[in-house]
């Protein structure tokens, strides 16, 4: 028992650390209208059997129940279903409501963890976990979730978590179609819970596709997906989007209205013709969402962390140059080497999936709409780390890709055949001492500065009470 407590001692201090500052005046700021239209009062409603309108009237009768399928034509009634258990015991309060966004939030650490685990190790993993764990953005969108509905980051990382599961060591049929069905489940699941989440899930179907065009055209092995874990995946998803489906089905399409009615101009103004001018703001806000910066004015202040950013985008560099080098040395010194790039830059790509899929919206460019991407930077952080801070070779385990037939490791090292661990570079695993530590000490340095910002916004979070329709005057 205390040596599974030390291997995954990482994950429990992030979980604390997120804790710290997710839980302290959590009824502040006031309750924003989102969270009660689109999950308190109707979890209020149902409790107490009360009559529940849904938006457009999408609700279905069950015996004396009705109960919503969407709170918004594009935003299901998962947390409404979610918020339930929390109102019962802790009555139709703002306290109850956050701690069951809380409580997503600390799940979404755990399949973080999980998700970075089984692609990049142990180290990459309590690097990213730590990364997030007090990152505002994620800790103060995770206070108030139904805000920004982070129940769909919850289900998309628990989607990969079960995703990557599927690339490890041979499995038995019965554990590959179980992993299958739940990725395809809590895929279907996040887009149910909001459908930009699909801006996840065609990032990783054209990261995928772009795997295979690049095989392909080196002449590898024709490598294709198996079918059994794609029919199983399928079953999941449409159980998951079924809610979505009988809505459009039953009310006339509205989801799909929705979307098409915004193709030029959305009813907020929105231009999303105006697409480089939409980049632009895009890329701005996202900068904004990893410094935690001016999107959370309304907490009592704008706090930057901008070593936050800074981490990110040196993490961006180590990778990218890593496989420049790599790259070079296949081609100078015919080095043998595997393909990790297919891993190392599929997070990056979602990253930057989302920001050029965002530039499409039906309201407005919100800021909050990058919630669903919100855990990504953190796991780029931590897969360059695991980089500069290689595991001991006795903790490494080879787990198969489909090129070729060579083991490749979590973090990307290669089994030669004469028996010695190689890195990806072509280098014995030992890198000097003074790296490792001073990644470690740079890794320590962001952690703390999320800290101290998140103290600050908490801080001012207390003065004010949150500012405009944030205000604590709203409970009052």
């Amino acid at each position: 028992m205390i040596r599974l407590l030390l291997r995954h001692l990482a994950p429990l201090a992030a979980l604390l650390l997120f804790l710290c500052f997710a839980l302290p005046d959590l009824d502040l700021p006031g309750l924003h209208y989102d969270e009660a239209l689109e999950a308190a009062t109707p979890a209020a409603l149902l409790l107490n059997n009360q009559p529940i309108t849904g938006i457009n009237n999408g609700v279905v009768q069950i015996g004396g129940l009705r109960l919503p399928l969407m709170v918004q034509n594009h935003i299901g009634a998962a947390q409404v279903y979610a918020a339930m258990p929390f109102v019962a015991l802790m009555g139709p309060t703002t306290l109850a409501l956050r701690s069951m966004t809380v409580f997503v939030g600390a799940l979404t650490l755990a399949g973080v963890y999980v998700l970075t685990l089984r692609l990049y190790g142990r180290t990459a993993a309590a690097a990213a976990v730590l990364w997030l764990a007090a990152f505002p953005s994620f800790v103060f969108w995770s206070r108030q979730g139904a805000f920004v509905t982070n129940l769909a980051p919850c289900f998309a990382a628990w989607a990969f978590a079960f995703g990557a599961g599927l690339l490890g060591r041979q499995r038995s049929p019965a554990s590959t179609r179980r992993s299958a069905l739940l990725a395809g489940l809590f895929a279907g699941l996040a887009v149910w819970a909001k459908l930009s989440a699909l801006w996840l899930l065609t990032g990783a179907g054209g990261w995928l596709l772009l795997v295979w065009m690049v095989q392909r055209a080196k002449a590898r092995i024709n490598w294709m997906p198996r079918r059994q874990p794609m029919v199983y995946g399928g079953i999941g998803f449409l159980i998951g989007v079924l809610p979505i489906i009988l809505y459009n089905l039953l009310f006339g399409f509205r989801t799909f209205a929705a979307v098409s009615g915004s193709a030029s101009t959305t009813y907020l103004g929105t231009s999303n013709l105006d697409v480089l001018g939409n980049l632009r703001t895009r890329i701005v806000q996202f900068a904004d969402v990893l410094s935690s910066g001016v999107h959370l004015w309304y907490l009592g202040g704008a706090f930057p962390d901008t070593l936050a950013l800074l981490s990110v985008l040196l993490a961006l560099a180590a990778l990218l140059g890593g496989l420049i080098v790599r790259a070079w040395r296949i081609r100078t010194i015919g080095a043998r080497q595997p393909d990790i790039w297919q891993r190392d830059l599929l997070m990056p790509f979602l990253m930057l999936a989302c920001v050029l899929q965002s530039c499409f919206t039906i309201s407005a460019l919100w800021y909050t709409h990058f919630a669903i991407a919100v855990w990504l930077p953190a796991v780029v952080v931590g897969v360059a780390v695991r980089h500069a801070v290689p595991r001991p070779p006795a903790a490494r385990q080879a787990v198969p890709l489909h090129q070729g037939g060579q083991l490749l490791q979590p973090g990307g090292q290669l089994h030669q055949p004469g028996g010695q661990l190689l890195q990806p570079g072509g280098q014995p695993a030992y890198r000097g001492s003074w790296l490792r530590w001073g990644v470690i000490l740079a890794l320590g340095l962001v952690v703390a500065s999320h800290a101290w910002t998140s103290a600050h916004y908490l801080d001012a979070l207390r003065l004010t009470g949150g500012l405009s329709f944030h205000s604590s005057a709203i409970g009052d």
